[in-house]
């Protein structure tokens, strides 16, 4: 097996098939922590919490949460996408399916490598989520292209574990993403619903 860190870029089909067949753990913390660091930046983006005061300070919760936040989100894909492949009489078994999406994250490295330069050069601008202009677009469109080529690296990767047709993965995947679209909005709106009421009794 080639160093699956590289090859997974632009052989996901080969390169998920050879992990499974070694060690589908492998790299799974690495890549939950990528992926919780990625999504508590975007989470700081959302809610315009500047990091310009005491930036060590301000990342050490991140760093530290970011690999436990990111393998419930891996594993809850994970289960969602296990299951839908069932109905679909796919073959892998959850361990596959779950090394398939946490390697399908790897191209969030380029959007936590902005978030990181965007912190340190300018924490303002950055993590201020109702801006306008040239940064936001840039952002906007950085993100759509990350999220974008994981997609093609889940689908790709479905297709090699559960031996499916190209078209199947796609639907598999789609049904999957409305799922935990769904879970995720529905969450946001109960812990937004828990927090008013805390802030209606604490007041």
């Amino acid at each position: 097996m080639g160093n699956p860190w590289i090859t997974i870029w632009t052989e996901p089909k080969q390169t998920v098939r050879a992990l499974i067949q070694v060690d589908s753990h492998y790299g799974y913390w690495v890549l939950a922590g990528l992926y919780g660091l990625s999504s508590c930046f975007y989470g700081v983006h959302l809610y315009s919490w500047s990091l310009a005061a005491a930036l060590p300070v301000s990342w050490l919760p991140l760093l530290m949460i970011s690999p436990v936040l990111g393998a419930i989100a891996l594993n809850l894909e994970a289960w969602i996408l296990y299951w839908i492949s069932k109905l679909f009489k796919g073959v892998a078994t959850y361990s596959e399916v779950r090394c398939a999406v946490a390697w399908a994250k790897i191209p969030l490295a380029i959007g936590l490598l902005m978030w990181v330069c965007f912190a340190v050069f300018s924490p303002h601008v950055s993590f201020i989520e109702y801006l306008t202009g040239v940064s936001v677009v840039f952002i906007i469109f950085i993100f759509f292209a990350i999220y974008l080529w994981s997609a093609v690296l889940l689908i790709e990767e479905i297709v090699e574990i559960q031996f499916f047709s190209e078209w199947k993965s796609l639907s598999v995947v789609c049904i999957g993403s409305c799922v935990l679209i769904f879970i995720y909005l529905m969450s946001a709106v109960l812990v937004n619903y828990a927090v008013n009421k805390l802030s209606v009794f604490a007041n």
